[in-house]
């Protein structure tokens, strides 16, 4: 596995969107969808998706923010699919920002 420049900077744009006031969304008003976003990027992708959370405070140190980011990951691998009809209609994204 490798860092792929262009998700970092499509993830991080995205970052400073929801910082600058839209909250914790996959997508915001006024903003390209994720696929677009990935692909303005300069992304070649068949399938994608995104996840997003939040963390902290924490102070600025290595164990502080690895633990706040396994807590993240523990808190997503034992999320539950919905248990409702609406899950048929409703669309998920999966994958890191």
């Amino acid at each position: 596995m490798q860092f792929s420049t262009g998700l970092g900077t499509s993830s991080g744009r995205h970052t400073e969107t929801m910082a600058a006031g839209c909250g914790l969304q996959h997508q915001c008003p006024g903003e390209p969808s994720l696929g677009d976003r990935e692909t303005a990027a300069g992304v070649h992708w068949g399938t994608a998706g995104e996840n997003i959370g939040e963390g902290g405070p924490v102070a600025e140190t290595q164990a502080n923010i690895t633990g706040m980011a396994v807590g993240l990951t523990k808190g997503m691998l034992a999320e539950q699919p919905p248990t409702t009809d609406t899950a048929a209609t409703s669309s998920t994204r999966t994958s890191t920002t």
